[in-house]
């Protein structure tokens, strides 16, 4: 089990700050047992919260004129958004959007 799925099941919430702060509350919550495995466990909370943070990007395949043209990394789900973003830069051309697949080796 993780660190903040522990501390969710204890009724308690976490939340970065500054980089390397952690705020954890309600403060009513905390017993001194949990004060201490909050200590403990302040890197895994770190690791996590951190993580939580970064952009969750999506790898599309782009195709133009028929052609296969770039891998793109977008924080975009949705097809339409991604093509959006892609006539916006080049209008004249034709453009595709496919979900990005690992070719079988």
């Amino acid at each position: 089990m993780g660190a903040l799925n522990y501390l969710t099941k204890q009724g308690l919430t976490a939340e970065l700050i500054m980089g390397s702060k952690i705020a954890v509350g309600p403060a009513e919550v905390i017993t001194p047992d949990l004060a201490d495995w909050i200590v403990q466990h302040k890197p895994d909370l770190l690791e996590e919260l951190q993580r939580e943070q970064e952009p969750q990007l999506t790898p599309w395949t782009v195709m133009m004129d028929g052609k296969e043209f770039a891998t793109l990394l977008s924080p975009c789900t949705a097809e339409e958004d991604v093509l959006r973003g892609l006539k916006e830069r080049w209008p004249r051309r034709s453009l595709t959007a496919n979900p990005w697949t690992r070719e079988p080796s």
